[in-house]
């Protein structure tokens, strides 16, 4: 049987202690607190991402070439799934609250470590949905069996081979991680590096929340892209991407977090010979981000928040009144402030409809991925 050769990344994320909740409780109950962690990693398998198996008490599941551009939302992907997982197990707390039996008191014991590889693979047409085969997948199943906890101690991790730092832009990220290598009979040698997931949950646990609110807003801004959710977050804040749909001179980043964009990075974009500097105060991949900016009217937010639609993904641009006025500025607010609103949304709206044309164009190119739902 002839199938569909693709590249992409091939991710596999297990449950960690199922194999001791299966053995010292009942195995109804365990299978049910195991169901329900499953059910939501299942729901949380979001465009681009692909379900290929549910394997036991692992998920096998891919994301086709042209889904990242940038390592960081590779790892923000793996994140996200993370979080979901526990906040689904945080979730069962009530029930432990009131049943004292063990399986309830082992829950907290589960936990999530993740695989990633990228490489080629073959995806076949079965009666009970898509098979993927090939060298690559079978290697990614291979490096569950590691030796990652017993080097590093951690128990939850993102264990990420060199070919995936190899397939995308990933930056001095890596140098962030915790190299590591394992060797597999008929495969050989094979390296990559460690992402402490559990670290990254606690960063975007303790964050401050900051956006606009519809009701407080000065004016939004509704637009519709053919990408899936991740692809158009990283097309509206990637600097390449950044500077040419706002026809900018030039954009950098400033004030990185360990190599990545978090709340506090600056973007430094130069137009006409000035810079314009936009602050990122709140950073949720891939549902939503804050910017503030120093105007000469006073200080703007703007929200910039992504949903899932029947087109791909709509964008909606939410942005405050300027706050902090004095002097000329607040004098210039207060005689010229509804056509300084008009000016302003409508220059969002060119950006935006510039943006559309650059994905599209990036789309027919194949350098990113188009919406299934398109």
């Amino acid at each position: 049987m002839t199938g569909k050769r693709q590249t992409g990344f091939l991710f596999i994320a297990d449950i960690s202690g199922y194999t001791e909740l299966l053995t010292q409780v009942e195995l109804e109950h365990a299978l049910d607190i195991v169901k329900h962690l499953l059910d939501t990693l299942v729901k949380n398998v979001l465009p681009p991402l692909i379900l290929a198996k549910l394997e036991g008490d692992a998920l096998f599941f891919y994301a086709p070439q042209g889904s990242f551009l940038l390592g960081q939302t590779c790892l923000e992907a793996i994140e996200r799934f993370y979080n979901a997982f526990l906040i689904s197990r945080e979730s069962l707390s009530g029930r432990m609250k009131t049943c004292g039996c063990k399986g309830c008191r082992l829950t907290p014991s589960l936990d999530l470590k993740f695989v990633a590889h990228h490489g080629t693979f073959l995806i076949q047409s079965m009666k009970q949905g898509e098979e993927l085969s090939g060298p690559d997948v079978i290697l990614v199943h291979r490096l569950l069996k590691n030796s990652v906890t017993e080097s590093t101690g951690l128990k939850v991790y993102a264990f990420l081979t060199e070919a995936c730092f190899a397939a995308i832009p990933f930056g001095e990220l890596p140098t962030t991680m915790r190299r590591h290598s394992e060797r597999y009979e008929h495969l050989g040698e094979v390296r990559g590096s460690i992402h402490d997931v559990a670290n990254a949950w606690e960063q975007q646990r303790d964050r401050h929340r900051m956006t606009v609110d519809e009701k407080d807003s000065w004016f939004h801004v509704d637009a519709e892209y053919p990408v899936p959710q991740s692809v158009l977050w990283e097309c509206l804040v990637e600097p390449g991407h950044l500077a040419h749909y706002c026809e900018m001179e030039k954009v950098t980043l400033q004030g990185l977090k360990d190599h990545r964009v978090a709340p506090g990075t600056s973007c430094s974009c130069i137009k006409g010979g000035k810079e314009i500097l936009q602050t990122f105060v709140d950073w949720n991949p891939f549902d939503y981000f804050t910017v503030e900016t120093a105007t000469e009217i006073g200080l703007a937010r703007t929200t910039v928040s992504l949903t899932p639609s029947g087109q791909g993904t709509r964008a909606r641009w939410l942005v405050s009144r300027p706050e902090r006025s004095v002097g000329f500025g607040a004098m210039l607010l207060r005689l010229f402030g509804p056509l300084m609103r008009l000016a302003v949304k409508a220059e969002i709206k060119r950006e935006s409809a510039r943006l559309r044309q650059l994905i599209n164009e990036e789309i027919n190119a194949g350098k990113v991925l188009q919406s299934a739902t398109t």
